[in-house]
């Protein structure tokens, strides 16, 4: 992706320059005010959202895995229009997801590489990003422990959307696709990174989800682009 291969040409440059410490760590809350985005493009989520309705659904947005929050703080400021929560859920331990991509290198090794440049940890960099939303609820927890996060939800907790990019081995994809559609209203929509992309395993597991839950699924759209797919639970017709 040329937004992906052009943000780490610009990392790796500014990263080659040496600064004490403290400088570093200012260069890096400069560099994430003014040039980082996301590594995905939320951009093209929230046209989804919108293309579809997503926000005159009841419930809130929920994000599984947050990284830096570039993205989390793109849908913090779209849903805080409808008065619509984000929940960000992310352990915020770069080093928790060793599943590799087909060229070998590691979900750790990418993320260690970014926050390295930065001279930031991740939760300071989430931080910076999302401090000002109040509209966005934290959960750093693994998602993988399914029932105490959720037991951070209202008991009648909802969601018209929600965006799976946490960590991508299998059995993660499995558990964290239950803990959005568990909660997922009719109609609305979740949606995964990394779909048809260089994470084979990914794909598989998210392919056979939906053949398992293809009787509650009113349509599917993927965005080759991007490498994203959304899953439209069915049930709801909105005009």
């Amino acid at each position: 992706m040329l937004v992906f291969k052009l943000l780490h040409y610009i990392i790796d440059i500014i990263s080659k320059i040496p600064l004490p410490d403290s400088i570093a760590r200012v260069r890096g809350y400069i560099y994430l005010h003014f040039f980082y985005h996301d590594l995905v493009g939320y951009e093209n989520l929230i046209k989804v959202c919108e293309k579809e309705n997503i926000v005159k659904l009841p419930g809130d947005f929920i994000e599984i895995g947050s990284f830096v929050g570039g993205g989390t703080r793109k849908l913090a400021n779209y849903a805080i229009r409808f008065r619509k929560r984000v929940y960000a859920i992310d352990i915020f331990e770069p080093l928790a997801d060793f599943t590799t991509c087909e060229k070998g290198i590691s979900m750790a090794d990418i993320y260690t590489n970014i926050l390295s440049s930065l001279g930031l940890t991740m939760f300071e960099a989430y931080w910076f990003n999302v401090s000002k939303y109040p509209n966005v609820i934290t959960i750093p927890k693994n998602s993988a422990c399914a029932h105490e996060i959720q037991r951070s939800f209202p008991e009648d907790q909802q969601f018209a959307f929600g965006f799976i990019d946490g960590n991508h081995s299998p059995e993660y994809v499995v558990n964290d696709f239950y803990l959005v559609w568990n909660h997922l209203v009719p109609g609305g929509i979740v949606a995964f990174h990394d779909y048809g992309y260089d994470l084979p395993k990914v794909t598989e597991t998210i392919d056979k989800l939906i053949q398992k839950h293809r009787k509650d699924i009113e349509k599917i759209i993927i965005n080759p682009v991007v490498h994203v797919i959304f899953i439209k639970k069915s049930g709801c017709k909105i005009s």
